[in-house]
């Protein structure tokens, strides 16, 4: 954090929001412990806290490697497993359009929403509804 910008600050209390998110899904998930090494638990619990400043590019990096190398245990979210899921969906969609002539349908990939209802629509879909509904 250079200065006292609004700036400055916003990113500081986002950097802080998102570690502390971190530390507390890798506590609910258990692997806390086996993710991090001490000294790595020592920096997220300082940048946890209310009056850390990011001043150091170096800091940055390692708070940047400390989250990836923490991310790789977690298992995904619910929300970026749909968002995989109605990727998917929502290409297949495009292609389908684009075959019946709806050049727009580009834009439709771009729609995080709409990618995250086929996704989500695609998850809690029970495998047996198609049979159910093909057998009528």
């Amino acid at each position: 954090m250079i200065g006292g910008s609004a700036q400055a600050k916003d990113e500081a209390s986002e950097l802080r929001e998102r570690m502390s998110r971190l530390m507390k899904r890798l506590m609910r998930e258990r692997v806390y412990h086996r993710a991090l090494t001490p000294i790595e638990k020592g920096i997220v619990y300082i940048a946890c806290k209310p009056g850390f400043k990011l001043i150091s590019p170096l800091l940055r990096r390692t708070l940047d490697a400390i989250f990836e190398k923490a991310s790789e245990w977690l298992r995904p979210s619910f929300v970026s497993r749909a968002m995989l899921v109605g990727r998917e969906r929502a290409e297949a969609n495009v292609r389908a359009a684009l075959l019946m002539g709806c050049p727009s349908a580009k834009k439709w990939l771009d729609d995080r929403a709409y990618v995250l209802l086929l996704g989500i629509n695609a998850m809690s879909a029970s495998p047996f509804a198609i049979s159910r509904a093909s057998s009528r």
